[in-house]
């Protein structure tokens, strides 16, 4: 029996141990609980803080990439254009010296010096001024009246890259063009004419300027289809 009251004794002691670690416990809990939270609280207000840093670095690495693929077009493009311009200078170094603008003329009935043939790629041809059956009067103000075939075509002979002066007569239409001689694009061009004391511009309504380099591109002319229109709008008054 004493035994037995000694194990009941004991029993009821490492109950009231256990209530009272577990009462301990609850105060500790209680106590440290709102500390829990607020950490709680603040480690969300990092990942919520970190979570928009990344967004916004994900975005400017989106930008990068974008600017990265605009420079990568303009590299290409800009290789291209060099490209472009490594041919066309290999085109126009592989011309002997002196050289013309592509004009062959042939001699009418009445003595006229007209165009019968415009050569691919060269000055005449890319600068888009002249047509088969066009009279040339004069080159750098000589006139071709009553010059030998062979003479009118070899005025049009000139040191590769130099300019010359072609005057031009359309129908009742007279300009000047003015060409760099060999392979060169219209922006090496210029046509002048007047006509009501106004002189010619380009479709800018800029007057028309020539580039010294050919690597400098000063924007193309449509002179020759000023001149179309100017002639037809002059036929069209003449028609009774």
């Amino acid at each position: 029996r004493k035994e037995r009251r000694g194990e009941e004794e004991t029993n009821s002691l490492s109950f009231v141990c256990q209530v009272e670690q577990n009462s301990e416990n609850m105060r500790l809990i209680t106590t440290e609980a709102p500390q829990i939270l607020e950490d709680l609280q603040e480690s969300k207000k990092q990942v919520e803080s970190l979570s928009e840093q990344m967004e916004e670095q994900s975005k400017k690495l989106k930008l990068v990439e974008d600017e990265l693929a605009a420079r990568i077009l303009e590299l290409q493009a800009s290789k291209e254009h060099v490209g472009a311009m490594k041919e066309e200078l290999l085109r126009f170094y592989s011309l002997p010296s002196p050289c013309g603008v592509g004009l062959t003329l042939e001699t009418d009935m009445k003595g006229n010096k007209r165009i019968s043939e415009i050569k691919q790629k060269l000055s005449a041809h890319t600068s888009g001024a002249f047509t088969l059956g066009d009279v040339i009067l004069a080159v750098d103000g000589q006139s071709l009246v009553g010059m030998q075939l062979e003479a009118a075509q070899e005025m049009l002979q000139g040191a590769r890259g130099s300019r010359v002066n072609i005057t031009v007569q359309r129908g009742k239409q007279e300009f000047v063009v003015t060409l760099k001689r060999g392979s060169w694009g219209a922006e090496h061009s210029k046509v002048s004419y007047e006509e009501n004391g106004e002189a010619a511009r380009d479709a800018t309504g800029a007057e028309p300027s020539m580039s010294d380099e050919p690597n400098i591109i000063r924007g193309s002319y449509a002179a020759s289809k000023a001149i179309a229109r100017r002639s037809a709008e002059r036929s069209a008054t003449e028609k009774p």
